[in-house]
């Protein structure tokens, strides 16, 4: 298993897209692939994005996780910034990476290609934090993050009314990685 940052996105979008719709989305991935392209090519102009993959030995893209610069105006951080105090929005999104997706495919997690995607997504950022959601009832997601340090900051919140129920969660000792 290799990871390594994408360096051409126009390249390995496709592979990126399909591994997060095999995940999210497993019982009709190919729906819902052009969406998820576009969304990440949207996600590529802004500040500070950054992409990894996992490529197995055969060259396919297998895991995925990607990020960017958390600015005032942008969507999510739009979503989140009412749901935290003055404080809590000055310790966690005053210099931040949103931590936007990870994904693995199913036969290779438990192998620590997620801890492997998450650490090489974050290693050598300049940000003081990186935040993320994941659903509350995702307990190995949750697993993850708190084993490679990451708080609760916020529990049982809808940012977006049509999504799940989230946990947001904060990681403020980036130069860890």
């Amino acid at each position: 298993m290799n990871i390594t940052i994408v360096t051409n996105l126009q390249e390995d979008i496709k592979g990126l897209a399909a591994v997060y719709c095999n995940v999210h989305h497993p019982s009709n991935p190919e729906h819902h692939l052009e969406i998820m392209e576009e969304r990440i090519q949207k996600h590529a102009g802004y500040p500070g994005f950054k992409a990894v993959k996992a490529v197995d030995e055969g060259g396919s893209i297998v895991g995925m996780a990607y990020g960017y610069t958390s600015v005032p105006g942008q969507f999510y951080r739009s979503r989140l910034e009412p749901l935290l105090s003055e404080e809590e929005r000055y310790k966690w999104l005053e210099s931040c990476f949103e931590f936007v997706e990870l994904a693995v495919d199913p036969p290779f997690r438990r192998q620590r290609v997620g801890s492997g995607l998450h650490d090489a997504l974050l290693n050598g950022l300049p940000h003081d934090a990186s935040v993320l959601t994941t659903e509350r009832a995702n307990y190995p997601a949750k697993r993850l993050y708190k084993s490679r340090g990451w708080v609760g900051i916020k529990d049982a919140i809808k940012p977006i009314e049509s999504a799940p129920v989230l946990t947001l969660m904060g990681h403020n000792q980036l130069s860890r990685f």
